[in-house]
């Protein structure tokens, strides 16, 4: 048998105008963050980890310690879940899980437990997510362990985010608890929406994984799972960097006027959350743009299949403008449709993936979905934002509580949906 780790780490953290406040001496996040390092054995994971999560512990501390950040430690499952259950935490719960794991089709368990005592196995699904009380806000759970990514954040009652290490065993070498501590270190407001969130996180995670390791030989395939309708912030400040300023400046000059006043709004709550106001921005639909210099007739085309589709036309936008709005909104998207020589490609503008290139003549093909799991392969090779890693962006409208798939679409939604899939036979060129 391979030498593995088998580590979940859980954090919980509170936290509790359409630009993000940038003022130099806001105030902290609100929140807290609980960390569980296991070094104990359970039955059906065999070994002790004591020196692998002495490490975690240290490398936690250290990082604590530069965000200004107190936590919260548990040795037991029993005095976790009682935590949950009487101590009635409010805001964003941050909760970090490190130890042994096990996981299959019915879902992903960890053990809990001191090395001088036998652990004991905690369910993610029917143990862990049903215990988080109403009174949070939403909570964030890092699992780093072997097997942790067959698990449905839709058991639980609160908004849920759930970075997972791998559907399978995973070996030493991947160095995921690490790497999600580095990630949490920095603090990178990568998505630019002012706040440090579960999409900066894995953000942060997945470009170190990529650039140090090759994932595929250590079986590091990281998941973020997700029942809420736009990412959920940590209790650490996000730092922002030059990139978003930039971004910023360029959408605080849109008139307000010249967007959906839904957008302004939500986009307002979105800011609210730099200063500890607790709402999600929701929206239940994405915006597109036509191409500039577009002809009538083609825009016709593409504009009613899109109108079709559920999205919202963002109309005499320029697109460095439309980029910039783009990158800076975390609970909808902004879709470029392009169409030209008989073809409409579609791009994502929040980070400029090309999601489809279809023929016009089947413009419906080409229109992004939050709940139809994208498995046409029009385009030759397409790269995913997090390569190797799969995202749940959006809440799977009508999709209830139920089994998850350990599906491997990158960017796309993989648990059972009602809706009807596009036919691939219908789509290709």
């Amino acid at each position: 048998m391979r030498s593995v780790f088998c580590v979940i780490v859980l954090v919980a953290l509170a936290l509790g105008d359409a630009t993000p406040s940038r003022a130099a001496g806001e105030a902290e996040p609100p929140g807290e963050v609980w960390v569980v390092t296991s070094s104990a054995e359970c039955d059906g994971a065999a070994g002790t980890l004591v020196e692998y999560e002495r490490g975690i512990a240290a490398q936690l501390d250290s990082a604590m310690a530069q965000l200004g950040r107190p936590t919260r430690r548990f040795a037991t499952r029993s005095a976790l879940l009682d935590a949950l259950h009487h101590d009635a935490p409010r805001g964003w719960l941050f909760l970090f899980i490190s130890g042994h794991g096990l996981g299959d089709s019915l879902g992903s368990r960890t053990c809990i437990g001191q090395s001088d005592k036998p652990g004991e196995w905690l369910d993610i699904d029917h143990d862990l997510l049903p215990a988080l009380p109403v009174s949070l806000s939403g909570a964030i759970i890092v699992l780093d362990s072997c097997s942790s990514a067959h698990v449905d954040p839709r058991t639980a009652r609160i908004p849920t985010a759930i970075v997972s290490a791998s559907p399978y065993v995973v070996d030493t070498g991947a160095l995921f608890g690490a790497t999600v501590i580095a990630a949490l270190a920095a603090a990178t407001d990568d998505n630019c929406n002012g706040v440090f969130d579960d999409d900066d996180l894995f953000a942060g995670l997945s470009h170190r994984l990529q650039s140090s390791l090759s994932l595929t030989a250590f079986e590091a395939w990281p998941k973020l799972r997700r029942n809420a309708p736009s990412p959920l912030p940590l209790p650490v400040r996000a730092r922002p960097t030059n990139r978003c300023a930039a971004l910023w400046q360029t959408v605080d000059a849109i008139p307000a006027t010249e967007l959906p006043g839904e957008l302004v709004q939500q986009r307002a709550v979105q800011a609210a959350l730099t200063r500890g106001q607790l709402t999600l921005p929701r929206l239940d639909h994405d915006f597109f743009v036509i191409a500039e210099d577009t002809g009538e007739a083609d825009a016709a085309v593409v504009r009613k299949a899109a109108r079709a589709a559920g999205l919202i036309e963002l109309h005499g936008l320029h697109a460095s403008r439309a980029a910039a709005l783009a990158r800076t909104t975390s609970f909808a998207d902004i879709y470029r449709l392009a169409p030209a020589f008989g073809w409409l490609e579609t791009w994502r503008l929040s980070d400029g993936l090309l999601i489809a290139a279809v023929r016009l003549t089947k413009p419906s093909c080409g229109m992004p979905s939050r709940t139809v799991p994208s498995d046409l392969e029009l385009v030759d090779a397409p790269s995913a934002r997090y390569s190797q890693a799969d995202r749940y962006l959006r809440d799977a409208r009508d999709s209830p509580p139920g089994h998850a798939k350990a599906c491997f679409e990158p960017e796309g939604q993989c648990f059972d949906t009602p809706a009807v899939r596009k036919r691939k036979e219908d789509c290709e060129p």
